[in-house]
């Protein structure tokens, strides 16, 4: 996203790539020294923050409640407020589960409380967010761009309004697809039936 790979491919794909490019055009932005603001730090939020840690990242989070010490040291983040998570972050990924509370929880108020420099990712739920508020919000550069991996009704078409935005990334709802994450969502299976056939309590129980 922050690379325009998108848009690059679609140039290609259009045929509309027919001169060499001067040093000034589709130019990009490093991750090195941009602030990440992580929106929900639970395991998938951890998991995202040390990934950003080889990338130079400065990381922080906002959480329900702050994490041991511990954990932020694991993670190099530090725990912010919502507005001042908002207002630092270049990036904001979102990793709050879908309830009552969180629904619809981005919307107009939320986006311009962030830089206009800044991108916004959600590979959490759709219902997180305020559709028609981040596409208002793009299409008026509030914010500079979105990544996407879900969305409110699933799935979109070529004609929905994120499809047709150069400043937005779409997936199809596959944040979770590889082949070694399957292999172990189905040995986490096993092992729960094993868990609850022998009396005992599942790995993740609801």
């Amino acid at each position: 996203m922050l690379r325009r790979v998108a848009e690059g491919d679609r140039i290609i794909r259009k045929g509309e790539w027919r001169q060499i490019y001067g040093a000034y055009d589709y130019v990009g932005t490093d991750l090195a020294g941009k602030t990440l603001g992580i929106l929900g730090m639970g395991r998938i939020g951890r998991a995202v923050a040390k990934r950003a840690i080889p990338f130079g990242m400065k990381i922080i989070y906002h959480n329900r409640k702050r994490l041991p010490r511990k954990i932020e040291s694991m993670t190099h983040s530090k725990f912010e407020s919502l507005n001042q998570l908002l207002k630092k972050s270049d990036i904001i990924s979102v990793h709050v589960p879908y309830t009552k509370q969180t629904h619809q929880l981005v919307d107009i108020k939320f986006l311009k409380k962030m830089k206009k420099s800044s991108f916004f990712v959600n590979t959490a739920r759709g219902g997180i967010i305020k559709e028609k508020d981040l596409i208002s919000a793009l299409k008026r550069k509030i914010i500079a761009g979105a990544a996407l991996d879900v969305f409110e009704n699933e799935p979109i078409g070529k004609n929905h309004p994120f499809a047709k935005m150069n400043n937005v990334v779409i997936a199809p709802h596959i944040g979770s697809s590889t082949s070694e994450t399957r292999k172990k969502m189905a040995g986490l299976t096993v092992k729960n039936l094993e868990l609850a056939l022998s009396g005992k309590k599942p790995i993740y129980s609801v």
